[in-house]
């Protein structure tokens, strides 16, 4: 009696596949505070959920986003400044600065004091994750 084994054939792929590596930084590195406001932020601009961001904190309500970006500008370029705002329009007192480049966030978390508009402002790292 002749006896056939079965043939198995392993997916063969046709072309390569860039696997892009991403670095999570440790959760500890982020409040759920903070984790909280850059959820709300990349669900307002989805296409910036990879971007160089820092969160800056204890603003006055009459700083506005051209103040920003002129102040953050010295870091780097800044693509886009935004003020997160009430429902009445108003300053919650903290914003986003989205930054060009990843390296422009390190210049400005380096810098020890931000005095944004005459108000001690406070920064923080505002990326979940960091591509390279």
């Amino acid at each position: 009696p002749v006896t056939t084994e079965p043939v198995t054939t392993e997916p063969v792929a046709t072309e390569p596949v860039a696997i892009e590596p991403v670095i999570t930084e440790p959760a500890s590195d982020i409040d759920p505070e903070t984790k909280g406001l850059i959820d709300e932020l990349d669900s307002e601009l989805s296409d910036e959920i990879d971007s160089p961001k820092v969160l800056v904190r204890q603003l006055k309500q009459e700083t506005t986003e051209d103040m920003l970006k002129e102040y953050f500008s010295k870091f780097g370029e800044v693509r886009i400044a935004k003020i997160k705002k009430d429902s009445e329009g108003k300053s919650k007192g903290f914003a986003f600065i989205i930054f060009s480049d990843t390296a422009n966030i390190v210049k400005a978390l380096d810098e020890e004091n931000h005095e944004i508009n005459g108000a001690s402002a406070k920064l923080t790292k505002a990326m979940l994750h960091l591509r390279k």
